[in-house]
């Protein structure tokens, strides 16, 4: 029986309420019936309702009954937990979409980590009757991308071409007014078939909707599968003591797998549409998955998609962290540096107490190499702006140059006179720089492999660079205090720019050239007009020393991480604080940004290493 009808007697056939259509409950209604009178017939209902839906993404990620049916039941536990933090009367659809992506993605994770070889007996047959085989190999992708975008424009989607929906209907569960639904379907058509070029896949309106509509059609969840997911839940929500035969153990773990990676906050199912609230996100990286303990790769060249939670505390939202089973943890101590290839398809960090730099292969998903030559630690690395060339700064007095990919060692550049704290390639000129606790600045020829400059003038450690836009001055930083610019034609010193009352660890600049960011100990990033010297602001907010900047491609924001354990996204133009990202359950060491300037990389004394989706604050720019 399709989702909502009314058997022949006007009874719900599982929950038995009354199912005439000008009688049905509302989500709202259904949600508070179990709230307040743990009404087993309303969450029932909710599961009939809404059970198409859940099993169709389940089963499009998992391509397997047996274990889409298991993340099905877990998505409704999730439900039963999180009902009392629902809030509104709009979108429960598309929060549920979003909640059974991320159980199928936990519950393909947990299958991998198994090494899990045999596939249980489908019940669904592999070429489905009017779809191509190219198009069910493409449906996981699709959801992947769909679940990409921002809410604003997934819970069209969802609610039109998942469940059905005509815009009217649509527009009134989601308060928005009847005749922007075509352009706002349009806009969220268009964004998903970006998304899904930027994977190398190119499919009209014609047929990405259908291959949506197909699947979603065809999942109908069996009338045991509900009553066993209602009778599941029921046990689930009065407590773990309840549940021993009702529930299986698999399903149960991954429940509560989920579980934890959410939070217990007022999820706002209408109002959050414009706040970006309570959302699924997706990153798109490259190949494989990331896990806990492992990176699993697929068959098929697809991107990496890391999934996180967005909740809703402000303007501009704070974004969770990493779910705890999908940041990269390693056998590795505090990450110092992390790095970014510009073509986002490769990832370099390095930590504390090893003596060699970790490479990532993103487009396969497995670590590609560990590259070893230094003596000490290695506290920066970086990749050249054309992605051939990576650099490390090491506490040995050394920098060296890798060939990338591969990490086949170029060089070894020798001159410092202790240990190497940061360097960085010029964006146009054949130049590297770097510094350290000689308290000297060598500017390297890398046609050469020589020194053509060492500037002097520091009276501390130094801790900081960045080239100019054009390449022309080098601006260097660290514990004294004050910025220095020096003219890389003649190698004489500049400027001196004194404003931080404490030491300056970080610089980063616009793409422009024009805006210097620099962030110090003393909790204050400061905001410079490079020409001219002079601080255009001071943007206080962190709690701690700020460690490290960055700038998005194009330059209307600035991203910062500090002692304090948080990430910052700043809008440069007006000044203010956008969001606070946490997650790090230690000081944030370092970040960087993939040149789409959608992608975000942060590395953490807490031994993590977490990936972060910047396109809602993005979009908010628009």
């Amino acid at each position: 029986m399709p989702t909502g009808q009314a058997s022949e007697a006007g009874q719900d056939p599982v929950s038995g309420m009354a199912a005439r259509p000008d009688e049905a409950p509302s989500d709202g209604q259904l949600l508070e019936r179990y709230v307040k009178e743990r009404d087993e017939r309303a969450f029932a209902m909710l599961v009939e309702r809404y059970g198409a839906l859940v099993l169709g993404v389940c089963e499009r990620v998992l391509g397997d009954r047996h274990y889409a049916e298991d993340a099905f039941q877990a998505t409704f536990l999730v439900l039963v937990r999180r009902a009392d933090s629902l809030d509104g009367e709009r979108a429960l659809g598309n929060w549920l979409y979003a909640v059974a992506y991320r159980t199928a993605i936990k519950a393909r994770a947990i299958a991998a980590r198994r090494r899990v070889r045999e596939r249980q007996v489908r019940d669904m047959s592999t070429a489905e009757a009017g779809v191509t085989p190219e198009i069910n190999d493409l449906k996981p992708i699709i959801d992947e991308a769909l679940n990409e975008l921002p809410e604003k424009y997934r819970a069209p989607l969802v609610l039109c071409c998942l469940q059905g929906k005509t815009h009217q209907e649509a527009a009134e569960q989601l308060g928005w007014p009847s005749g922007s639904m075509s352009r706002r379907m349009e806009k969220a058509r268009k964004l998903l078939r970006k998304r899904l070029a930027q994977r190398g896949v190119v499919l009209s309106a014609a047929v990405l909707l259908p291959a949506l509509l197909q699947k979603a059609t065809a999942a109908s969840a069996s009338a045991s599968l509900i009553s066993g997911t209602v009778k599941a839940a029921m046990a689930f929500g009065a407590g773990a003591a309840t549940t021993a035969g009702v529930i299986s153990s698999d399903v149960a773990m991954l429940a509560d797998a989920v579980l934890k990676t959410t939070t217990a906050h007022k999820w706002k199912l209408g109002a959050s549409l414009a706040a970006a609230a309570g959302i699924l996100l997706v990153v798109a990286l490259g190949t494989g998955v990331f896990y806990s303990d492992q990176i699993v790769s697929r068959t098929a060249a697809r991107p990496i998609y890391i999934p996180h939670i967005m909740q809703s505390t402000g303007p501009g939202g704070i974004l969770a962290g990493w779910h705890h089973n999908n940041t990269l943890e390693r056998d590795f101590g505090e990450v110092l540096s992390v790095a970014l290839a510009p073509s986002g398809k490769a990832l370099a960090f390095t930590s504390r107490d090893e003596n060699w730099i970790h490479t990532w292969d993103l487009a396969t998903g497995h670590e590609q190499a560990r590259l070893q030559g230094h003596t000490a630690s290695i506290h920066a690395v970086a990749f050249s702006p054309n992605g051939r060339l990576l650099v490390s700064a090491s506490e040995d007095s050394t920098v060296r140059l890798w060939m990338f990919p591969g990490g086949t060692p170029v060089a070894t550049l020798r001159g410092h006179k202790a240990g190497v704290l940061t360097a960085a390639f010029s964006l146009t000129d054949n130049l590297l720089a770097s510094a350290g606790l000689d308290e000297t600045v060598r500017v390297w020829d890398l046609a050469t492999q020589q020194t053509r400059w060492t500037l002097t003038g520091h009276s501390g450690p130094i801790l900081a660079l960045v080239f100019s836009a054009d390449g022309q001055t080098l601006v260097s930083a660290g514990k004294d205090g004050p910025l220095k610019t020096w003219d890389m034609k003649t190698g004489q010193a500049l400027h001196t720019l004194a404003g931080h009352v404490a030491p300056v660890c970080c610089l980063a600049l616009s793409p422009d050239g024009k805006t210097l960011a620099s962030g110090s100990w003393d909790r204050t990033i400061k905001l410079w007009d490079l020409p001219s010297g002079q601080v255009r602001a001071e943007l206080p907010g962190h709690a701690n020393q700020v460690l490290s900047l960055a700038f998005t491609s194009s330059g209307k924001l600035l991203v910062s991480s500090g002692k304090d354990k948080t990430v910052k996204v700043w809008q440069v133009i007006v000044e203010r604080e956008l969001a606070s990202l946490q997650g790090h359950s230690g000081a944030v060491n370092a970040l960087a940004l993939a040149r789409d300037g959608v992608t975000m990389v942060t590395g953490s004394a807490d031994q993590t290493i977490r990936f972060w989706n910047m396109d809602d604050w993005l979009q908010e720019l628009e």
